[in-house]
């Protein structure tokens, strides 16, 4: 078969086509990523670097897409910068003709020629781990399993259940999470809702920072542009502070997908913070948060010395294969052997582009 498309880089304008071709590719879910505002966030305003984009173009029409975000990763307690990939994307009618690997593969030798990036990570999907593993030289480094406390389980299962569907006709209405009074946690310790993290937040980088060989780094530049630049994704932050003085960080989100409306800790700073007795306590803030807006579930990817605790908790693990979006965290690097080992990595759902 003659192949009709070609491989360019980036062009200004070209936003307009790449969401248009991320809806006919993943529909309208998470539909705050169809606005240009948020794109423009995401791949234009990155505090790290405008991203690096590739398009496969068929006379005049984008058809596929492979972009890196630059991403500063402290690694064994040096900054590098190194690419997040995301947004792949293949339009249907060009399946099967080798777009994916070839727009990756001139992606990567640009940023390694241009920009001296050799690593780049991400969480790759069930379609197209494959192309990753056998064509791009990437490892799988985990395969995190999805964790959840049930909130109201009837309401879980109510997409799956006619029976349940008739016994509860509609789902209640998504209240908005209020975000405007402080919540004490345990004696001496309060968590402070915030709109903006100021550089006190630096200091708690700063300190904390060499808790893992691999981390993105956190600091306030960082921050605020992850959780606080587009309020459409509706992340509620706190500020924690122990007897008074700032010990760390929390986010969360409520929102809406494939039929259900749950919970996702997004990021909690430093892991652990104060200590485990602590962190647990803000676990179960975050548990009761979610539950007091209507959530069905709330889920968590932490470290595993966290996760274990979670049990006591009424965590239950989802077996993989009725995971709609398996979380595979995956490397193409050249760097050491720390980077093929998940306990080298902090990654919580902050790291991911899709919560």
């Amino acid at each position: 078969m003659n192949r009709t498309w070609r491989i360019r880089s980036y062009r200004e304008g070209d936003e307009h086509q790449i969401v248009q071709l991320r809806k006919t590719v993943f529909g309208d879910v998470d539909a705050v990523r169809l606005d240009i505002a948020t794109w423009n966030w995401q791949f234009k305003n990155n505090p790290a670097g405008n991203a690096w984009i590739y398009v496969a173009e068929d006379h005049g029409k984008i058809v596929g897409q492979y972009t890196a975000i630059p991403t500063r990763i402290l690694w064994k307690g040096r900054e590098q910068l190194c690419a997040f990939s995301c947004d792949t994307m293949t339009h249907p009618d060009y399946r099967n003709q080798g777009m994916f690997s070839m727009l990756a593969s001139e992606l990567y030798h640009f940023i390694s020629r241009q920009h001296n990036v050799e690593t780049v990570w991400g969480f790759p999907n069930n379609q197209s781990l494959p192309g990753f593993i056998k064509r791009l030289n990437w490892k799988v480094i985990a395969l995190y399993s999805l964790r959840i406390i049930p909130l109201r389980p009837l309401r879980m299962l109510r997409p799956y259940s006619r029976f349940i569907q008739r016994l509860m006709p509609s789902s209640p209405k998504p209240s908005n999470p209020p975000v405007s009074r402080s919540h004490i946690i345990s004696p001496g310790v309060e968590a402070i809702p915030i709109q903006r993290f100021r550089h006190e937040f630096d200091e708690i980088w700063n300190q904390h920072k060499p808790l893992s060989h691999i981390v993105q780094i956190r600091d306030s530049r960082y921050l605020n542009w992850r959780y606080c630049e587009i309020p459409e994704f509706g992340y509620v932050s706190f500020a924690v502070r122990h007897h008074g003085q700032l010990a760390g960080y929390l986010v969360i989100r409520l929102l809406e997908l494939k039929g259900h409306y749950f919970g996702a800790l997004m990021d909690l700073f430093p892991i652990p913070m104060v200590n485990y007795d602590v962190t647990l306590r803000l676990l179960g803030f975050v548990r009761q948060f979610c539950r007091m807006n209507g959530a069905e579930f709330v889920t968590f990817l932490l470290p595993d010395s966290v996760q274990k605790h979670l049990n006591r908790m009424g965590a239950i693990t989802i077996p993989n294969k009725l995971n709609p979006r398996p979380w595979y965290l995956g490397c193409r690097c050249t760097m050491n052997h720390k980077a093929n080992q998940p306990d080298g990595w902090h990654i919580t759902y902050g790291d991911a582009d899709i919560l």
